[in-house]
């Protein structure tokens, strides 16, 4: 692909403002690359990607996008994000590997479907027992959130204060996966963007439902340190996790002696979980993890990792070894 050729392709949803200010960013800066929206509409098994780089919004609502962001890769486009990681985001598993790892995480249960898809019948649920829904809200406590254990952007997510209505919510939730999550407050929430690993922006938050969420943009909103700490966080868990784009929410609470507490509190992956604002730290703490994990077992079995590349390592392919 010769350089005047150079295209991005932009999935988007329901947003205007980032994806019509980006192409146009891309148009201004006259360098020989252009980015536009992409246009499908059913995708042969050959079809060539004519997208370098696709920035991707929407496929983690859109099934199509993300089985056809998969060929796209396996063409060498370049995907932000990496479509393959929605396999490993379940917010259950992360908090459980948070625990593990004695990271702390609210008081979580993940709880049966209400309903399943029209083919599973109650012979298919025969491992299934009667669920104590009072003994789960009594463990987690109320009020409490409940929420599903995939998706984000607030919605479905609702502040449990009984069991009945509890209940209420839960014979309404059809096939979702739902989950209940403690409720802890905090005092400063931190909405972190990230862009190419590099260029993080701490941002205090106020957050709301819809969209109805308040930021403050002055810079100095934040004390320095406890906003220094929440970059880097957020830096050191996109680079870690392979992201090139990315928003992470950070909470910290007040404690003794100081007026915001330790600053390490920012890293505290409870309140922003339990309020159902995004994912929670302990999703980004756990699938870096697993990433890591990952990386440890290709370089075992005689794979070296190289950015998001794997290759063989050249004894595995019977060559001289060389140094990394």
């Amino acid at each position: 692909m010769a350089d005047k050729d150079i295209r991005i392709g932009v999935l988007r949803g329901r947003e205007n403002s980032f994806p019509d200010a980006f192409i146009e960013k891309v148009a201004a800066m006259d360098r020989g690359v252009s980015a536009e929206y992409v246009q499908l509409g059913g995708t042969k098994l050959k079809e060539d990607v004519p997208y370098r780089v696709v920035v991707d919004r929407m496929s983690h609502e859109v099934p199509y996008y993300e089985v056809y962001l998969k060929m796209a890769a396996l063409q060498g486009t370049y995907c932000i994000n990496n479509t393959f990681w929605r396999s490993a985001d379940d917010k259950f598993f992360g908090y459980a590997v948070a625990e593990k790892l004695g990271i702390g995480a609210p008081k979580t249960v993940v709880l049966p479907n209400k309903s399943y898809v029209e083919d599973v019948t109650a012979e298919s649920l025969r491992n299934l027992w009667p669920v104590d829904f009072a003994g789960l809200l009594d463990y987690v406590g109320a009020p409490c959130i409940m929420k599903p254990a995939f998706g984000g952007g607030w919605k479905n997510v609702n502040k449990i204060h009984s069991i009945d209505e509890l209940m209420e919510k839960y014979n309404d939730s059809g096939t979702l996966t739902l989950m209940l999550q403690e409720f802890i407050s905090w005092d400063t929430f931190i909405r972190v963007p990230t862009v190419g690993q590099k260029w993080a922006r701490a941002i205090r938050y106020d957050p709301a439902p819809l969209a109805q969420g308040g930021y403050d943009q002055d810079y100095g909103a934040l004390p320095g340190k406890l906003r220094d700490t929440a970059e880097e966080l957020r830096r050191v868990a996109v680079e870690l996790r392979g992201l090139l784009g990315d928003v992470g929410d950070l909470t910290a609470d007040a404690g003794p002696g100081t007026p915001l507490g330790n600053v390490e509190a920012a890293a505290r992956t409870t309140a922003a979980a339990a309020a159902g604002e995004g994912r929670a730290l302990a999703d980004h703490v756990a699938l870096r993890l697993l990433q890591l994990i990952g990386v440890v077992f290709l370089a075992a079995i005689g794979y070296r990792v190289v950015a998001s590349r794997v290759t063989p390592r050249p004894e595995a392919r019977g060559a001289t070894s060389e140094k990394d």
